[in-house]
């Protein structure tokens, strides 16, 4: 890259898409732990439904929420923006509110806490520091040289 005026441009260019390809894993690695939290959830309700009597109301509520957790998975699957994957979240979390035993499964979906491994929800990849860079292009040319 070139110094001067364009080259400060060309970095701020790169930076700029270096940052949106770390916001776009993260939304990647979210919605991918979104729809393993579903995929559990579901597998749940499938075997208490299994268990429920045909017949009874706690069988219709079960079918009718496996019908709502695959309308969510559905929309995860369009969601392309942080906040449609916020709505699907808040909507799968309403939906499994009802379920005392799937708490956990929910506690999971919504915290986020399996995201590097370590137990802290952070990227595992940060924005290098950039300040030596910064401050040698603030320098005066005499002092450069």
């Amino acid at each position: 890259m070139g110094g001067g005026a364009r080259g400060v441009l060309s970095w701020a260019v790169l930076w700029a898409v270096f940052d949106e390809a770390l916001k776009y894993r993260s939304l990647t690695r979210r919605v991918d732990r979104l729809s393993a939290g579903l995929t559990r959830s579901r597998d749940l309700l499938q075997v208490a439904q299994t268990e429920a009597d045909v017949a009874s109301d706690k069988a219709d509520q079960l079918e009718y929420d496996l019908r709502a957790l695959d309308e969510c998975a559905d929309a995860l699957r369009a969601a392309s923006t942080s906040e449609a994957v916020t709505d699907v979240q808040a909507r799968a979390n309403l939906v499994l509110s009802s379920y005392p035993e799937l708490q956990m499964t929910a506690l999971s979906i919504a915290s986020g806490n399996q995201g590097n491994g370590r137990g802290t929800g952070a990227p595992t990849t940060r924005r290098p520091n950039r300040g030596a860079a910064n401050r040698m292009l603030r320098l005066p040319a005499v002092q450069i040289f």
